[in-house]
């Protein structure tokens, strides 16, 4: 299987990923995606950040599966059937993508609320020795969508931030993106330009 092949997406709009990634590439710190599903976002990450000759970042990667009930909305469940199969899958091509690579990926099958109560003094990685890392260069929030749940993720990522994070939120539509972008500015931040016109996506980068 060809390495294009391994890591399918079903969003539109990678190339803002891409260059996202890029921007945030060599700022110090993790990167961590919220929501992995097959991969298609993540490969866009690690081409990104390997393009710009950034070797061993750390990326993590935090996405339950399970099948469970998903906040694709505001206030609404929702369940696409993100099961373990698809963790599965998923989680074989990531690591066979990656091998041979400079970068190390953790995935991690897990909620949102889950990580903030179990990694809030940082994520342990392990490169030539362990790292406890606990600032992040790029944030992908594409887990749920739902604004609620998206300020606590906000207020988790905002202080372990630092001058040149950024932060890029998912299926803006979804919810009420007017509150996380009033907050998202207070931390500290400004929006930057994204590569198309649709407002499916904001992107911020931390000044």
């Amino acid at each position: 299987m060809q390495d294009q092949e391994l890591l399918p997406g079903d969003g539109r709009y990678y190339e803002t990923i891409y260059s996202l990634a890029a921007r945030a590439a060599h700022v110090p710190g993790a990167i961590c995606e919220i929501g992995t599903r097959l991969g298609g976002s993540l490969k866009q990450i690690i081409d990104a950040t390997l393009a710009e000759g950034v070797v061993n970042k750390n990326i993590v990667c935090v996405d339950p599966y399970g099948g469970i009930d998903y906040l694709h909305a505001e206030n609404k469940l929702w369940n696409y059937e993100y099961n373990n199969d698809m963790r599965n899958t998923a989680w074989k091509n990531v690591y066979t993508y990656i091998e041979g690579k400079p970068i190390n990926v953790v995935l991690m099958c897990m909620e949102d609320t889950e990580f903030f109560k179990r990694y809030q003094d940082g994520v342990p990685f392990y490169q030539a020795g362990k790292q406890l890392i606990n600032q992040y260069s790029f944030v992908f929030f594409d887990g749920p969508h739902d604004s609620n749940a998206l300020m606590d993720e906000l207020i988790f990522f905002a202080v372990r931030s630092v001058p040149g994070t950024v932060f890029l939120f998912d299926d803006i539509w979804n919810y009420h993106h007017d509150v996380i972008h009033r907050s998202v500015i207070a931390a500290g931040f400004e929006q930057i330009a994204v590569a198309h016109e649709d407002f499916t996506r904001a992107a911020y980068v931390r000044v």
